[in-house]
């Protein structure tokens, strides 16, 4: 249901969920990993896609994801801010 919390992130690696048993014996143990993308402004620049059409949605408006026809419609009215680096002011 809309604005419902999710609870269970089906990207998310998990044990018994969706990672093979023998996951710790593989050599390739980084693509078991979980990553947090965050900064000072709790914000994340999303890097703009080579070829959008190939993207692949998780999930259709179930969990943490927004319906696609929602996020087409927001995307086609919001307006694009360029965020401005404050660190070489910082360096001096």
């Amino acid at each position: 249901m809309t604005g419902e919390l999710g609870l269970f992130c089906a990207a998310c690696p998990q044990p018994g969920v969706n990672l093979p048993d023998n996951g710790k014996e593989d050599p390739e143990t980084w693509a078991y990993s979980r990553g947090f993308v965050l900064d000072g402004n709790f914000t994340c620049n999303h890097k703009v896609q080579q070829r959008p059409e190939d993207d692949v949605w998780l999930k259709n408006g179930e969990g943490y994801m927004v319906e696609r026809e929602r996020y087409a419609k927001h995307l086609a009215t919001a307006k694009e801010t360029k965020e401005v680096s404050i660190l070489p002011s910082m360096l001096g």
